[in-house]
């Protein structure tokens, strides 16, 4: 073979091995535009999922120093909820958004990065100033030496709305099972009332002694049925320095006459006079005089009842404690379980609305029990320096 026919198949061979480069080209190039569509795809899903969720959901970056970022993504329900758009609420953080300071928001960040995981309440505001309770769900991420959070946030208006409903509906009943006992005990100052002014009228002279009896007898009435009253009262949530021992012994006063009626003492013992804690008086006084009718009502032969408020470093405790017949192991276990009860005509609703009350004070409540030796109930509230 000569030298140009080498040539020829030297350049025949070089032309085959060049198609064949340029159809792996095409299919690695065919592969590459697969990918980059499925990932578009995905895109589009991840996307069409953030962004219909019934749940807002946040994202942003924590800083060294603790502090929450501006959003780097939020999805339609999170922004819209609010009444922002997409471009407004990126150049916002947690802190434009959230009902509490700067301080607050940091030990949130805290406990979620202490717990990676972190669940708790708190109240958004909108861009219109009105306020919706939330239900956050916090999780904490590490990305190439940074920090970021990514929350769940969930509309609880309406689980909020129910709650405050039930604790209504409690409450009337309470106020419906204290009407006969409270209309006793009015009848019988207005009774030593009517004496008096018939002695008056038979021509006796009225002297401090007898008018200072009637007084007494006036403001007898008055504090029994303020008190009531102030059990019918629509539910407020407005928040306000509660002094405890004062609240206390106004319960005490309004169902004294039940508990002298069955044989039962009740006696406090308060650590401070100034017991000042941060809530909503109407409820403090339902929970206080759910668990002190509770007490009343497991000792029906009789007995004593003791309260007693302590401080415990930055809480109060109120405890309540009865002579009763006390629970079992297994009773104890369920106490506050919607609808459980131990007495036989109970509907368990108190004690449920007494835990929903407690937690939405940011307190806890404490069952000790021994059966047939008595229970004691312990409410923890937050303390608020005067």
């Amino acid at each position: 073979m000569n030298t140009k026919s080498l040539n020829i198949v030297k350049e025949k061979s070089e032309i085959d091995r060049l198609h064949q480069e340029i159809e792996h080209l095409k299919l690695e190039l065919n592969a590459y535009k697969q990918l980059a569509q499925n990932f578009n795809d995905s895109e589009k899903a991840f996307d069409q999922l953030f962004n219909n969720v019934s749940d807002g959901i946040y994202y942003n970056k924590i800083y060294k120093d603790g502090r929450a970022g501006n959003f780097i993504n939020v999805n339609q329900v999170g922004y819209s909820r609010l009444g922002y758009t997409r471009e407004e609420i990126l150049k916002m953080s947690p802190v434009d958004i959230d009902i509490h300071d700067e301080d607050e928001i940091l030990q949130m960040i805290d406990a979620t990065f202490q717990n990676e995981t972190y669940i708790f309440e708190t109240t958004h505001i909108c861009k219109d100033g009105q306020q919706i309770p939330v239900e956050i769900k916090a999780h904490m991420f590490d990305g190439e030496g940074e920090k970021y959070i990514l929350s769940v946030c969930r509309d609880i208006s309406v689980r909020k709305q129910t709650e405050q409903m039930m604790i209504q509906a409690e409450k009337m009943n309470v106020a419906g099972q204290l009407a006969a006992g409270i209309a006793h005990e009015i009848r019988n100052p207005l009774t030593s009332l009517k004496g008096f002014v018939q002695l008056f009228r038979s021509g006796t002279i009225p002297s401090d002694v007898f008018l200072n009896i009637m007084e007494d007898e006036l403001e007898r009435i008055d504090l029994i049925s303020t008190e009531f009253l102030s059990l019918a009262k629509p539910v407020t949530t407005d928040f306000t320095k509660v002094n405890l021992p004062v609240l206390l012994k106004d319960i005490v006063a309004l169902l004294d006459t039940e508990a002298f009626k069955q044989s039962i003492s009740i006696s406090t013992v308060f650590e401070t006079e100034e017991a000042v804690v941060l809530g909503v008086s109407s409820q403090l006084k339902q929970v206080f005089i759910n668990l002190i009718k509770n007490s009343i009502e497991v000792m029906p032969d009789g007995g004593s009842i003791l309260i007693k408020i302590e401080k415990e470093k930055e809480y109060l405790n109120v405890s309540i404690e009865d002579k009763g017949v006390g629970m079992t192991e297994e009773q104890l276990s369920r106490i506050g379980e919607p609808f459980y009860t131990t007495k036989e005509a109970g509907t368990g609703i108190g004690l449920m609305v007494t835990y929903t009350i407690i937690e939405n004070h940011n307190g806890k409540v404490n069952v000790k029990s021994k059966l047939n030796e008595g229970t004691t109930f312990t409410v923890q509230l937050p303390v608020i320096s005067e």
